[in-house]
């Protein structure tokens, strides 16, 4: 009866620390920066700015980015719809239209995904004149 009960205290503490394990490396987004800063531009001489974000997958997990959400119509974003796999690399850039903007802008841009941080802020600033 003891050797059952070890061997099931064994089994018990093994599959343990796989779960655990298995659980600590779920997948993580990681930004590289997540602020833009695009300085100080003209509307009339520059119409779209674009900002990327770069991230890299370093976990055994895939990441998928389930939505970007932006809370101004002067956004637009893109980004993978595809899984980011293990050692992979994704961008995700933001386009802000300057036609109706003027002054100092700060955007937040919200991406949910799968990850154990599941949503992630980026920001895009500067100054736009007329």
């Amino acid at each position: 009866m003891k050797t059952i009960n070890r061997i099931l205290l064994s089994l018990t503490i093994l599959i343990a620390n796989n779960y655990y394990s298995i659980a600590s490396d779920k997948p993580k987004l990681i930004i590289d920066e997540k602020t833009y800063n695009f300085g100080e531009v003209s509307k009339k001489e520059t119409s779209k700015i674009v900002g990327e974000y770069y991230f890299t997958n370093e976990s055994s997990f895939p990441i998928v980015i389930f939505k970007v959400d932006v809370f101004c119509g002067c956004l637009s974003v893109e980004y993978p719809k595809h899984p980011i796999m293990k050692g992979e690399k994704g961008v995700i850039k933001v386009t802000i239209d300057t036609k109706n903007q003027e002054g100092r802008l700060n955007k937040s841009v919200f991406i949910k995904s799968n990850a154990e941080n599941d949503v992630v802020v980026i920001r895009i600033e500067g100054i736009i004149n007329n």
